[in-house]
């Protein structure tokens, strides 16, 4: 009974996203309107800023998703674990600690930052930047499915063809913010990986040294983790607001779609509920 309900509620999800073939995507929008755009108005790729919001998407996704991992590996741990004496003492800014302690718990700090908050961030950008309509919002599903049943009105063309200034420029906005906050990200990904460096070179190589210089290796590697912790922090600030520009883009995307298939009669206008009728069937 619970695989019937299951399959029966599948069914119903795949009904709604699927038109005759056609999923409810903006590229599929997108390619009736310039299809039956050609030859009756100039639009053909100008709402293409609806399919993304910067060509530097495929670029960020990749290094996103190649920084899902910690950023100071089981080696490094291990080194401390085996080489550092455990009642060693370093003299730090605040006093003087235990190194070993000290160290294990910036890295841990580091680490659980990474895992915790950068890596469920990452995962949200990605989703985000995804983005389709949603299949399960029947007042679009209806209106896109009787809008891609039927021809497009030269009238609503010439509306459509009218928007493209307005568009274009509220995504050039919205594109800018963007490409910036990548920008930002790159900086503070480059000055981390500077540090990763100077780490690696301290704590990478022999640790069966002299307790002075020991001691001076762990007070620099110390350090070193703390500026990388900082930049984290820097690095979760422009996730967080590239975020927040993804969530702008994705409602503008929406009305700019919904303004195309007639949900909205103008850009920014209310959307328009339609009365369900036997063409809206979806099962």
């Amino acid at each position: 009974m619970k695989s019937f309900f299951f399959l029966s509620l599948l069914s119903f999800a795949i009904s709604v996203q699927v038109i005759k073939g056609q999923e409810m995507t903006f590229a599929t929008i997108l390619n009736k309107l310039y299809t039956e755009g050609e030859g009756k108005v100039e639009i053909r790729s100008s709402f293409d800023c609806i399919l993304r919001i910067s060509n530097k998407v495929d670029v960020l996704k990749k290094k996103l998703e190649s920084s899902l991992k910690e950023i100071i590996g089981s080696n490094t741990v291990e080194n401390v674990e085996n080489h550092i004496p455990e009642d060693l003492m370093i003299s730090l800014a605040n006093g003087n600690v235990n190194g070993r302690q000290k160290l294990l718990r910036v890295i841990d700090l580091v680490n659980v930052q990474q895992l915790m908050s950068v890596v469920r961030l990452t995962n949200v950008i990605i989703e985000k930047m995804s983005f389709q309509p949603d299949p399960k919002d029947l007042n679009a599903f209806c209106s896109f499915k009787r809008w891609y049943k039927r021809p497009i009105g030269v009238a609503h063309l010439k509306e459509i063809e009218n928007s493209i200034i307005t568009v274009t420029t509220q995504h050039g906005e919205l594109r800018k913010r963007f490409d910036n906050e990548i920008f930002e990200m790159d900086q503070i990904s480059a000055q981390m990986k500077k540090i990763l460096v100077k780490l690696n070179a301290c704590m990478g190589g022999e640790l069966n040294v002299c307790q002075t210089v020991l001691k001076l290796k762990v007070e620099q590697a110390v350090n070193f983790i703390e500026q990388i912790y900082l930049k984290q922090d820097k690095l979760i600030n422009r996730y967080q607001s590239t975020l927040k520009i993804l969530d702008e883009y994705n409602v503008k995307r929406m009305e700019w779609t919904e303004f195309l298939v007639g949900i909205r009669k103008t850009l920014g206008g209310n959307r328009k509920l339609l009365q369900k009728d036997s063409s809206c069937n979806i099962m």
